[in-house]
């Protein structure tokens, strides 16, 4: 969950700088980025933000950590990462609306 945001949000990179901080203390800080055309797959989501920061906590190492491993191992695999506001009764059915639009826009990428 991502507590401090409002909407959903799709994130375009992200960083190596909180990975191995004990490793990444003599190299420089890696950024990876989707390739997902995330214009073409938000297409007539109502509220979905693209973001480029993935935040410094839990979410960027996962995120990082997928992305790495994809391009290291050469796997034709797309990746996104989706952060979830704290749903509620007011916003759930909007929020599920857009996740199911996120995710029937990606069969066609």
């Amino acid at each position: 969950m991502a507590a401090i945001r409002s909407q959903l949000s799709v994130e375009v990179i992200a960083s190596s700088t909180n990975i191995l901080p004990q490793e990444s203390i003599n190299s420089p800080e890696q950024i990876l980025q989707t390739t997902v055309d995330l214009e073409k797959l938000l297409v007539a989501t109502a509220a979905v933000k693209i973001s480029y920061d993935c935040g410094k906590f839990v979410c960027e190492g996962v995120y990082y950590s997928v992305l790495e491993y994809l391009h290291r191992s050469q796997l034709p695999i797309k990746c996104i990462f989706v952060h979830v506001p704290i749903l509620n009764q007011e916003n759930l059915i909007d929020k599920i609306a857009d996740f199911v639009l996120i995710i029937n826009n990606s069969a066609f990428l």
